[in-house]
C-alpha cells in the first residue's frame, strides 16, 4: 500500500480561504440581522398594539447580532484549528484493491475496489478541486483533495478501476444560495408576521430542516466531530422551537384580546 499526504506548502493558501470565507459570512449575517432589526423596529412603531408580548422583537435581533459576531470569532478559530489538524494528519492509502483514508479525530474509512460505484472530479476554472470516491451508501465515501502530493498518480490508478466522471458543483452552489436567502426570510416571517398559522408553518419547516441537518451531521464519517458542533445545533433547534411557541402564544393571546 502506498501512502499519500497533503502538500504542506498549500496550507497557507487554504488558511487564507477559511479566514476570507469567515469574514464574508460574518458580515452577511450581521447585515441580515441589522436589516431585520430595523424592519422589526419600524413594524412595531407602525402598530399601536404589539402582539410580541414578553418577546420584544428588536431586542431579539440585537441579541442575534451579538451572537453572530461572537460565533463568527469562535467559529473561525475552531475552523483554523480543525484545518491545521486535518491537514497535518491526512493520509490516503492506495492498495491493490482498496482505498483507505486516515485523519485525526475522524474514523478510518476503507473502501474496497468492488464497493466503488463511481469516481468523480470537481473542477474550478479548469483546475481540479478534488476527487470523490463513492459507494452505494451515500454516507460512505472518500474525498481526495487536489492538494494531495501525488494527486495525478492517485487519479490515474482510480481511473483503472472506474471511469473518472466530472462532478457538477453548480447545483450545490445554487442550493446553498437558496438556503442562505430563505433562512433570514423565514426568521423575518416568524418575528414580524401577525398570522399565527403562517408563523407556525414556517417554524415547523425550519425545525424540520435543522433536525435533518443534525441527523446528517451525526451520520457523516467525513466531517471532524469538532466541526459538527452537534450540541450547538441541538440547542439551536430547541431554542427555535421555544421561540416559535412563544411567538404563536403571543399572537393568539393578542387576537383573543381584540
Amino acid at each position: 500500500m502506498k501512502v499519500y499526504t497533503l502538500k504542506p506548502e498549500v496550507f497557507q493558501r487554504e488558511k487564507r480561504k477559511v479566514v476570507r470565507r469567515s469574514i464574508i459570512l460574518s458580515l452577511l449575517l450581521l447585515a441580515a440581522a441589522s436589516v431585520a432589526g430595523l424592519l422589526a423596529v419600524w413594524s412595531e412603531s407602525k402598530q399601536a398594539d404589539s402582539a410580541d408580548g414578553f418577546l420584544p422583537v428588536w431586542s431579539t435581533f440585537v441579541f442575534i447580532g451579538v451572537l453572530v459576531l461572537y460565533g463568527a470569532y469562535r467559529g473561525m478559530r475552531r475552523s483554523l484549528r480543525i484545518l491545521k489538524d486535518g491537514w497535518d494528519s491526512y493520509e490516503l492509502g492506495l492498495g491493490d484493491d482498496f482505498v483507505l483514508k486516515k485523519q485525526a479525530n475522524m474514523p478510518e474509512v476503507e473502501i474496497g475496489r468492488d464497493e466503488i460505484t463511481g469516481v468523480q472530479e470537481a473542477t474550478s476554472k479548469g483546475a481540479p478541486n478534488g476527487l470523490v470516491i463513492r459507494t452505494a451508501d451515500r454516507h460512505l465515501f472518500i474525498s481526495v483533495p487536489a492538494a494531495l502530493d501525488g494527486y495525478d498518480e492517485v487519479k490515474a490508478k482510480l481511473a483503472d478501476w472506474r471511469p473518472v466522471e466530472p462532478l457538477s458543483t453548480a447545483k450545490y452552489r445554487y442550493l446553498q444560495i437558496l438556503i442562505w436567502l430563505l433562512m433570514p426570510a423565514s426568521f423575518l416571517v416568524i418575528f414580524l408576521s401577525r398570522n399565527e398559522w403562517l408563523v407556525l408553518g414556517v417554524g415547523v419547516i425550519l425545525v424540520t430542516f435543522m433536525g435533518f441537518v443534525v441527523i446528517e451531521l451525526y451520520r457523516s464519517k467525513n466531517i471532524d466531530p469538532r466541526a459538527k458542533n452537534l450540541r450547538f445545533m441541538i440547542g439551536a433547534t430547541i431554542g427555535l422551537i421555544v421561540i416559535v411557541a412563544l411567538r404563536v402564544y403571543a399572537l393568539v393571546a393578542h387576537l383573543q384580546k381584540q
